[in-house]
């Protein structure tokens, strides 16, 4: 699935607007008290493609081709009503629902074996149009405050954008706030949380994934690992990969282990140990992209990294919640 890069440009927090989080907070009350007089349609809904036959069928023969480019290139009947998937890697989009012309309440898939932890977002968004903004509301998040009040924004990637060769995700957003909703949680006197954000799309008929936070997923480890191994040199870097467990769907969980080469000034059996672990919250992706920085620090030929391998012994293991980030969790 698409993964990021640091672009290495600065990014603009949003500043909070009260008025603007007062007047959803307003909205979400009248859609409480007039939810018969209001539109609802469900336009994306994982549990019935699951149990759909023909629908898995249609997935799979998708999966076996770029429908990227054939969606962009082709119309569709409905310009108005946006398209949902997450069926793919780290995607956690459960049930989408439009609430109005162009505003969307999304439902979010818990962490695996739970049903209480939301925050991590991950989903496929495709015919909209352009110069028009779309509201999305995801009501069912947990936590009593989130960074999405002190100026963080969602990231977006446009495959339109990529195909030119253009920069892959960004951060985008308007209108973004946190607030609590009117939606109760199943048997607990607590009510969910929204995260609301409006996106004007860059171009009509795209194809636009959009994240909590920039993706980092188990494939892109293993391909991360693949490189590491290839690029190092032993006779300077002493670099092993071993198979700490399978996951209970069967998933590799690797183990790095980095320090200088064995020598008899500096043998190994004298050296501290340092172990490392990240993504024990999968939907925590920037633990990911820390863990990556510093693992290429350490395979790197600086100095410093040279002194710490010859007096440490690091052992890490990059990813421990291996299901919960591939399931998006």
């Amino acid at each position: 699935m698409v993964t990021a890069r640091n672009s290495n440009i600065m990014e603009i927090l949003h500043s909070k607007s009260i008025h603007v989080c007062r007047n959803k907070l307003i909205e979400s009350i009248k859609q409480t008290i007039y939810q018969s007089s209001l539109f609802y349609e469900t336009v994306y809904d994982l549990d019935s493609l699951v149990d759909s036959n023909r629908n898995k069928r249609q997935y799979l023969v998708n999966l076996l081709r770029d429908n990227s480019k054939i969606f962009i290139q082709r119309g569709r009947e409905d310009v108005k009503k946006l398209q949902f998937e997450s069926r793919f890697e780290s995607g956690n989009l459960r049930k989408a629902i439009r609430v109005g012309l162009r505003e969307y309440e999304l439902i979010l898939t818990p962490d695996v074996n739970s049903s209480t932890q939301h925050q991590w977002f991950y989903f496929e968004v495709s015919n909209m149009e352009t110069n028009y903004k779309y509201t999305f509301n995801i009501v069912n998040c947990k936590k009593i405050n989130s960074q999405f009040n002190f100026g963080m924004k969602p990231v977006i990637f446009s495959v339109i954008d990529a195909l030119k060769g253009r920069i892959g995700w960004t951060r985008s957003g308007q209108d973004i706030c946190y607030y609590q909703n009117n939606y109760c949680m199943q048997g607990q006197k607590k009510n969910y949380f929204t995260t609301s954000f409006t996106i004007n799309f860059p171009h009509s008929e795209d194809i636009c994934y959009i994240a909590y936070h920039y993706p980092y997923t188990y494939s892109q480890l293993m391909v991360d690992i693949n490189r590491w191994a290839r690029s190092i040199n032993p006779c300077e870097i002493y670099l092993r990969v071993d198979k700490l467990c399978d996951t209970l769907n069967g998933n590799e969980n690797p183990l790095l282990t980095i320090t200088a080469p064995e020598s008899t000034k500096n043998p190994i059996n004298k050296r501290k140990l340092v172990f490392l672990t990240a993504r024990i919250h999968p939907g925590e992706s920037n633990a990911s992209w820390i863990m990556l920085g510093t693992v290429e620090a350490l395979l790197s030929h600086s100095t410093y990294a040279s002194s710490l391998r010859n007096d440490y012994i690091f052992k890490v293991v990059p990813m421990l919640n291996i299901e919960g980030v591939i399931n998006g969790c």
